[in-house]
């Protein structure tokens, strides 16, 4: 919004210009934070439980009406259908908390320890003979 001030001001663009640019960025930025905190709001349960119980009744309707069609090949388009319909909502369940911030999944700590541990005990193991000490000091030597 400064440059666009700074252009009008120098006169490279009209008042009237710079008023439709002002008012154009002013409504990205009012777009992109509604996006911003539309994206923060979570789905109430209650509202994913009667979007699986609404999914359900239907998958059942459904049947009823692809059974006239299909004949005895109904659970075919009735499998792509469920696996294209419950997939959605999984995907969507997803992209709700992509990276699972909740959840302690990401805990690297007590990997590294164990690998830690497992180095300690490796070189203690390799220090108590004769051969190992010797490759260790050459090792430390390089």
């Amino acid at each position: 919004l400064a440059d666009v001030n700074v252009s009008r001001r120098a006169g490279y663009i009209s008042d009237r210009a710079a008023a439709t640019m002002t008012n154009t960025v002013r409504d990205i930025l009012t777009g992109v934070a509604q996006c911003a905190r539309a994206a923060e709001v979570k789905v109430p349960y209650a509202l994913t439980h009667l979007i699986n119980l609404i999914l359900l009744i239907w998958m059942f309707c459904v049947a009823s009406v692809i059974v006239v069609s299909f004949k005895y090949m109904t659970w075919l388009p009735l499998c792509i259908l469920a696996v294209a319909l419950y997939g959605l909502r999984g995907v969507a369940n997803l992209l709700e908390n992509p990276f699972a911030w909740g959840k302690e999944a990401n805990d690297l700590s007590a990997i590294g320890e164990a690998l830690w541990t497992t180095c300690a005990n490796t070189h203690a193991m390799c220090a108590g003979t004769e051969k190992g000490r010797a490759d260790i000091e050459e090792l430390n030597a390089d």
